[in-house]
């Protein structure tokens, strides 16, 4: 039987929505304050945060990104949207799996034994996804697209999904539409 998350030791976190960042990438007016989240918990490798931020959203009717709510990017900087495991954990199972090349089962014991992250293969190897997925668009050393895409001046970008299969997460391709070709 799967033993519980144990939530108590948490330290909490409140983060405002900086002023600097207010301004709507959309329409260029300030966004409003939407309401204080609820907060979630996030595992670190040393310690359990429960955080709580800002939120806020575009009101402007013809804005591009109305109504759409925004975290402070100090949040994310904790750890991605809607994930309860911080980048710390992340990069951590990347750098075990890529740099000393231990497999699953040995990176599941070590953070288990280790850090006392309560976490199972498969959460570990959903998180060694997502860090492989991140890293493989700092991998672009494609001398000639660098190049196109410095000429063009300008980079538009395209994101389009293929269908899943059953039971499988949307594969996400990201596209430069000036040069057409797919960068991630």
């Amino acid at each position: 039987m799967p033993r519980s998350k144990d939530y108590s030791g948490a330290v909490h976190y409140s983060i405002p929505f900086p002023h600097d960042e207010r301004l709507c990438p959309g329409c260029g007016e300030e966004r409003t304050y939407a309401w204080l989240s609820s907060g979630r918990f996030i595992f670190q490798l040393n310690e359990l945060v429960h955080v709580q931020s800002q939120v806020v959203r575009c009101l402007t009717p013809d804005c591009l990104v109305n109504g759409q709510l925004i975290h402070p990017t100090a949040e994310w900087m904790l750890a991605p949207k809607k994930l309860s495991y911080g980048c710390d954990v992340i990069s951590t199972i990347g750098a075990l799996r890529m740099e000393e090349k231990k497999k699953l089962g040995p990176i599941h014991q070590y953070l288990v034994e280790k850090h006392g992250l309560p976490i199972s293969e498969r959460g570990v190897n959903k998180l060694m996804d997502l860090y492989l997925a991140l890293v493989s668009g700092s991998q672009l050393e494609d001398r000639d697209l660098i190049c196109e895409i410095q000429r063009n001046g300008a980079i538009v970008l395209s994101l389009d999904a293929a269908e899943p299969l059953k039971g499988h997460e949307a594969c996400w391709l990201v596209r430069d539409v000036l040069t057409g070709r797919t960068l991630v």
